[in-house]
């Protein structure tokens, strides 16, 4: 009964092993599903930052476009203001600027404007 009772105990511990085994594979298997459904999770949610940020990149991108437009334009016109400027420091430019723009004449001109089209003539009369 001895040999029986060893064969027995023997047999437990193999059934305990066997299951304790089986137990593990199951627990490893169980592992490596969450362990994939973790990665493909992260990696859906990866992709989802990463076209989210692409997006926002191309609209910061057209802001950048619109507001170097901007920018160059103002340039071009504070360029343009400051040879009108130097233009107007000028003492001839200033005449002729005052004669086109304010329709000023000298003392003792006379003002000629010729009807069939819109040209201004000058005539310096003597007194």
């Amino acid at each position: 009964m001895l040999l029986f009772y060893d064969d027995c105990c023997v047999n437990s511990k193999r059934a305990d092993l066997m299951g304790g085994i089986a137990m593990t594979k199951g627990r490893k298997g169980k592992k490596v599903v969450w362990t994939r459904l973790f990665v493909f999770v992260f990696f859906i949610y990866a992709l989802f930052v990463i076209a989210n940020q692409q997006y926002s990149i191309h609209k910061l991108n057209k802001v950048k476009a619109e507001v170097q437009k901007n920018v160059d334009a103002s340039k071009m016109e504070n360029e343009r203001l400051k040879n009108l400027l130097k233009n107007a420091k000028d003492e001839k430019n200033l005449e002729r600027m005052a004669r086109e723009q304010l329709g000023l004449i000298k003392p003792g001109e006379t003002v000629y404007v010729d009807q069939s089209s819109s040209d201004v003539y000058l005539h310096e009369g003597g007194n």
